[in-house]
């Protein structure tokens, strides 16, 4: 049931009709689908000996979380400068993932530009341009995040194909010009830090932003915590494409405003809540456990049964 709803609110919102509002609540104990929240999430990821909520690029390390590198492309194994604050950088098999759902589009092509928000270390951009990609924007609030993005981009000899922007991500999304940005890009990728973020106020800059134009990608990072992004977003604007989950990372991509040009069917039925699928994967987890245990009882003969 749930996914006809998102998928006809799909089709019909492409198709410019409106949809009746939902009536019913969910039912309790399960994330609805098909919605943004409008506050706050709490999705800790704890390390040892850390308060459960850190604030990105301000806080003092305990210790290095993930020793970065570029996982493809011109670059591929090189490493790249940690700046010294506490951060959640995508993990490398994500990053891997996804830029293997970027490149059936044709955007990591020398003459595209991506805007990376969030950008910590810089990893996703600097990524891109490994990959292919020609320039890239990056976008951090942490003055020490700013000048470790410009030193990996000097030793990868990547400094002229590089602009670094110091700022808060809600300005430059609302203001590009301001913050040298005169021209919509081609791939916009939203990484934040999940805690930090209302993630309605976030997706509504993104798809009113002068940044985003025509065919333009959007390639948003979210935890499981959220449930699941609606399949499309601003009226119909913003079209969902992909929506992939690795562990607790959830990564949605969108396309601004489709002309037809891109070669890419959307998945709608990925933008929704698969509940019977997670109870088969628990049923079969509880048989395992069940074959396991029964492996593991003793043996015993007829023989050597005692009867009484």
């Amino acid at each position: 049931m749930r996914r006809a709803v998102c998928v006809a609110l799909l089709a019909s919102l492409v198709a410019g009709v409106q949809l009746p509002a939902r009536t019913t609540a969910p039912r309790a104990g399960r994330l609805a689908a098909c919605a943004v929240p409008t506050e706050k999430l709490r999705a800790p990821r704890r390390a040892r000996g850390a308060p459960p909520i850190r604030e990105q690029g301000r806080a003092t390390p305990q210790r290095e979380l993930q020793r970065l590198q570029i996982t493809g492309g011109e670059w591929r194994g090189r490493r790249l400068l940690t700046p010294e604050v506490y951060m959640r950088p995508m993990m490398s098999r994500v990053r891997e993932a996804l830029f293997s759902m970027l490149y059936p589009t044709g955007v990591l092509r020398e003459t595209a530009s991506i805007l990376d928000c969030f950008s910590g270390a810089g990893t996703v951009g600097l990524e891109a341009l490994s990959r292919g990609m020609g320039r890239a924007t990056f976008v951090d609030f942490s003055k020490t995040c700013a000048d470790a993005i410009r030193s990996n981009a000097e030793q990868f000899g990547a400094a002229e194909r590089a602009h670094v922007v110091q700022a808060d991500v809600l300005a430059v999304l609302r203001e590009p010009a301001r913050h040298g940005l005169s021209e919509p890009v081609d791939l916009v990728t939203i990484t934040p830090p999940y805690e930090e973020v209302v993630y309605a106020e976030l997706l509504d800059a993104l798809a009113s932003s002068p940044a985003v134009g025509e065919d333009t990608l959007a390639l948003v990072e979210y935890p499981v915590e959220l449930g699941v992004l609606p399949p499309v977003l601003a009226d119909g604007r913003l079209v969902g494409l992909r929506n992939r989950r690795y562990g607790r990372t959830v990564l949605a991509l969108y396309v601004n405003r489709p002309s037809g040009r891109l070669d890419m069917q959307p998945f709608s039925e990925e933008f929704v809540l698969q509940p019977k699928w997670e109870k088969k994967q628990a049923r079969r987890a509880k048989h395992s456990r069940r074959k396991i245990g029964d492996a593991a009882k003793p043996v015993v003969d007829a023989d050597d049964a005692v009867t009484t």
